[in-house]
């Protein structure tokens, strides 16, 4: 969620990639807390195209990849448990 942008002005465009520090949604925070109440479910990134600087896939790909693999981390959560559930549904 962009800073700057009133709670009832938000809509699809404002959809931003996760990230560490922001100030308005603590992600590390979340994702902790969903470990906490014990889910073990997806958790999927949906940014507006617009919050990439390239419209190509492979990149789009990366960024948002690279995005979730930082705030698992500072989440404090093990890259294997994740892998393991992504691995087990497919």
């Amino acid at each position: 969620m962009p800073a700057g942008v009133a709670l009832t002005e938000l809509d699809d465009k404002s959809r931003l990639l996760p990230y560490v520090e922001n100030p308005r949604i603590d992600v590390p925070a979340l994702l902790r807390l969903l470990k906490e109440l014990g889910y073990d479910g997806p958790v999927t990134a949906k940014p507006s195209r617009g919050a990439f600087q390239s419209r190509r896939r492979d990149v789009v790909v990366k960024q948002t990849g690279e995005a979730l693999e930082k705030v698992w981390q500072a989440a404090g959560l093990p890259p294997t448990a994740r892998l393991a559930l992504a691995t087990a549904r497919d």
